[in-house]
């Protein structure tokens, strides 16, 4: 997991001075892309030409490229192209592989074009993993310099983060629903000025803390 350190400082009054430190957290890996299925039909038109974006793309990410997916029938030929630069190329014959992975390099901005022929209903499944995850933290309430009473605190924020990504305030875990989280915390905890956090997923907010 890629952190970064974040230097925190916090101003004195009242009775003890209270940093809150809103950490967002998730797998060394993220979808960038899909897993979307494309079907061969009659009515619909080749190539498709997918955009993602990549939120680290200097850490890489890897290209899965599955013939047939859920059960469906396979496509004869298929040829998947990343940023122009990347292919993959599956073919409906005996010994030749149903799911192809491959690292490749990705952009800050990212085209993904897939065309592919076979009988209708044969499908393939496309999906684009990168190993740095996007993580956004905010904190909006309390707002910033706040005076809280000592003892629990209700803190709540925003997060924007891959499904599987959690949220911790001052170590205690929050809950998260869709983009809201919310945690309760101790606010006559005192921490130190240096903290190990994810790059592009903390917050921070001095409070002060008065009995």
């Amino acid at each position: 997991m890629a952190h970064s350190r974040i230097r925190l400082w916090g101003a004195t009054s009242c009775l003890l001075p209270t940093l809150l430190l809103a950490l967002a957290t998730a797998a060394e890996s993220a979808p960038a892309f899909g897993p979307k299925e494309y079907v061969i039909k009659p009515a619909v038109p080749l190539p498709a030409i997918e955009r993602f974006p990549a939120c680290h793309p200097d850490k890489g990410g890897q290209l899965r490229v599955e013939n047939g997916p859920n059960g469906r029938g396979r496509v004869a030929l298929a040829v998947v192209v990343l940023n122009q630069r990347e292919t993959v190329v599956m073919v409906e014959a005996p010994g030749q592989r149903r799911i192809v992975e491959q690292a490749v390099r990705l952009a800050a901005d990212n085209t993904l074009l897939v065309w592919m022929i076979g009988p209708p209903g044969a499908g393939l499944g496309v999906s684009v993993t990168s190993a740095g995850a996007c993580l956004d933290v905010a904190i909006t309430t309390p707002p910033p310099g706040a005076s809280v009473p000592q003892g629990t605190l209700l803190v709540r924020g925003t997060v924007r983060a891959p499904m599987q990504a959690g949220v911790s305030v001052n170590g205690y875990p929050a809950m998260i629903q869709g983009t809201q989280w919310a945690a309760e915390v101790m606010s006559a905890n005192v921490f130190g000025v240096v903290w190990e956090a994810i790059a592009g997923g903390a917050a921070t907010l001095a409070l002060l803390v008065c009995g």
